[in-house]
């Protein structure tokens, strides 16, 4: 009997370790190609340029963006050259701070990144859509007095409109983003349209969180921006691995850029400024 019992454990032994080492294999997969893309992002806004990204995709995993050498970036107004910008740093092109565009003009703007290679990066044509103005602000306080909501008031007009707001609170001088997730100028949670109230006066209240009891001056903005500018940010909210980390090339995105990806956007805003009661 112990015969018996002795050489089943040694059965069982010697079963375990085949198993173990047909688990033990290295199964080898083959991950699909990865071929980055160029990304090109900025903002045509009411009379400034903000600074331009021009770089590439990041592989998954990866971290950093390729600096892309020996590359130059001008901006086009109805096919005119305007303006070349010029590299701030590896990724970042921008103008003079000193230079603005027409705030009036309807014209229809194109960045247009040159490459060594010959190849070219643009953005289709964009106009700056028509001003919404905010017609006025309510604050309301919380019973807690931690909380704000904001009520601003305009009217939208008959024709179809995209919308985003941005509220600032001022500290040392400066107003500020209350909410540090904008991406750029304002968060992909900021942005709606005016399927609800087309051609009516409308209501858009938001809810912010500020210091117990203080007394705050605010600065907020109300900005009208284009229907690509619209689906880019909606793409991003509604695929939340791209509005955490956009240059990771794994989902899709709205673009509006020719030969890559990314957007250039453009706007109209009006501002309006409140202190707390």
């Amino acid at each position: 009997m112990k015969r018996l019992v002795k050489i089943s454990f040694l059965i069982v032994v010697l079963f375990f370790s085949l198993t173990s080492c047909e688990i033990s294999k290295t199964i080898d997969l083959e991950l699909p190609s990865y071929h980055p893309k160029y990304v090109l992002l900025g903002f045509i806004g009411d009379s400034t340029i903000h600074n331009i990204y021009f770089g590439k995709t990041i592989p998954p995993y990866s971290e950093g963006s390729d600096t892309i050498p020996n590359s130059e970036i001008k901006l086009f107004a109805d096919n005119q050259l305007i303006v070349a910008l010029e590299r701030i740093d590896a990724n970042t092109y921008g103008t003079d701070p000193n230079f603005l565009l027409d705030s009036n003009s309807n014209a229809f703007f194109k960045f247009e990144a040159n490459l060594i290679n010959g190849e070219k990066v643009y953005n289709k044509p964009i106009q700056r859509p028509n001003k919404v103005a905010i017609d006025s602000v309510q604050i309301l306080r919380s019973q807690n007095n931690m909380e704000r909501t904001f009520k601003i008031y305009f009217t939208d007009p008959h024709e179809k409109n995209y919308y985003a707001t941005r509220i600032e609170i001022q500290k040392g001088g400066d107003y500020v983003p209350i909410n540090d997730d904008s991406y750029e100028l304002f968060s992909p949670n900021d942005i709606f349209d005016d399927a609800l109230f087309n051609g009516k006066q409308a209501i858009i209240s938001k809810v912010i969180l500020v210091d117990f009891n203080s007394k705050n001056k605010f600065r907020i903005r109300l900005f009208t921006i284009t229907e690509e500018t619209f689906h880019f940010y909606m793409s991003l909210k509604l695929n939340r691995l791209g509005y955490s980390n956009f240059y990771n090339p794994t989902f899709e995105v709205m673009t509006n850029i020719e030969n890559g990806t990314g957007c250039i956007g453009a706007y109209r805003s009006s501002t309006a400024y409140k202190e707390d009661n």
